[in-house]
């Protein structure tokens, strides 16, 4: 294999170091190849990594939100962070690297603690969230250690978003084809027993909609606009006697909305 990487001039334009770094990784006998936390450890790597970012003031009131959310709204999140991601997920893998010092692709609780100790925004911490709650919330999966997506999920929360907004996002993510329809079979193997008695509302012979999946999972219709009833149609002179009749029992009763007949 290093013969034929030789003839290639993509090759042989990489640094020596790049070089030095892929003969290491793929070498034929594993008693010989790097293993994961050596190869981290290679100068190449090391040298060209990105500096890690410390938790910011914004993640952490995230991930309060987070704490306090129901089960399903975390789960939506998770969601979220496997199926759309963020323009901030660069970021949170940065910081995300920070905490995992020991190169293990997971956060321990111990991480976590030391990680919150260093950030420039522990002080907003405390009066908020307990660290314990927030790291059993955010171990989904009850592992006792917390993935890269995991932790995205807990840094999703913006200042603006309403339970309303979380679960119009998560709709879009599940709505594969992009018809406006999701069908409860289709989704079910994404949440836990427990979650999907939280949406037990939701029809199971059709598809169902943007605004009855966002009253399910907690929030409420509100976006649908209702609009003015329409004067009723008929002549002139129907719609004349027809108020005149109203106006006997009830005064004044007339608006824009709806004659009021009793």
């Amino acid at each position: 294999m290093p013969k034929k990487l030789e003839k290639s001039d993509s090759w042989n334009s990489r640094s020596w170091q790049a070089q030095d770094f892929v003969k290491d990784l793929i070498i034929a006998d594993p008693a010989d190849r790097y293993l994961a936390d050596q190869a981290v450890e290679h100068s190449w790597l090391t040298y060209n990594k990105g500096s890690n970012e410390v938790l910011s003031t914004e993640m952490i009131k995230s991930m309060a939100r987070f704490v306090g959310a129901t089960t399903l709204m975390r789960r939506c999140l998770l969601i979220i962070a496997a199926r759309v991601g963020s323009p901030k997920m660069e970021k949170m893998g940065r910081v995300f690297r920070g905490i995992d010092s020991r190169h293990t692709g997971r956060i321990s609780r111990e991480d976590l603690a030391e990680a919150v100790s260093a950030s420039a925004g522990a002080s907003c911490w405390e009066p908020e969230m307990d660290i314990d709650d927030f790291f059993d919330a955010a171990d989904q999966d009850d592992r006792g250690v917390i993935t890269f997506l995991e932790f995205a999920a807990t840094c999703l929360w913006g200042s603006d978003d309403t339970t309303n907004t979380i679960a119009e996002r998560v709709f879009k993510a599940l709505d594969d084809n992009h018809d406006g329809l999701v069908e409860l079979k289709d989704i079910r193997q994404l949440f836990r027993d427990h979650e999907l008695i939280e949406v037990r509302n939701l029809p199971t012979d059709r598809g169902f909609g943007i605004n009855e999946w966002r009253v399910a999972v907690g929030g409420n219709d509100d976006h649908i606009i209702v609009k003015p009833k329409e004067q009723q149609k008929g002549s002139y002179l129907a719609q004349f006697i027809r108020s005149l009749i109203c106006s006997e029992d009830n005064p004044g009763s007339s608006d824009n909305y709806e004659v009021v007949c009793r």
